[in-house]
């Protein structure tokens, strides 16, 4: 899935005033945050951060069928704390929570794992 077709749904899900450059800088922050978590190897290579050169046409790093829960729940979420509606981030929030859970545990069980470093023997 592509930063733009996040942004895309997201607008027509909820239209909000905040621009596309913003929500792309999100979801930067958001895959260099999976990246951290979850290592460096989830990053194909080639690709570039979401923010990146060609932002809108950037693939971001969660993979369907969790992308659309993960990012789009995400923004809400954001523009939701942005509002200061706290009911609402509350509930993007758990479901964000929820998504990227899921895709965490089946990126855990698929082998995927990064390079160990440390002590060599």
């Amino acid at each position: 899935m592509k930063a733009s077709d996040v942004i895309r749904e997201l607008n027509s899900l909820s239209p909000n005033q905040y621009e596309d450059t913003l929500k792309g800088k999100w979801l930067e922050d958001l895959d260099g945050r999976i990246e951290r978590e979850l290592g460096g190897s989830i990053r194909a290579e080639g690709s570039t951060p979401a923010g990146g050169e060609s932002a809108g046409g950037t693939a971001l790093l969660v993979p369907e069928p969790w992308a659309r829960d993960v990012y789009v729940n995400y923004l809400r979420s954001k523009i939701a704390e942005a509002d200061a509606e706290t009911e609402r981030y509350n509930l993007y929030a758990a479901a964000f929570n929820g998504a990227y859970a899921e895709f965490a545990a089946w990126f855990s069980r698929t082998g995927r794992k990064t390079k160990q470093t440390g002590w060599k023997y």
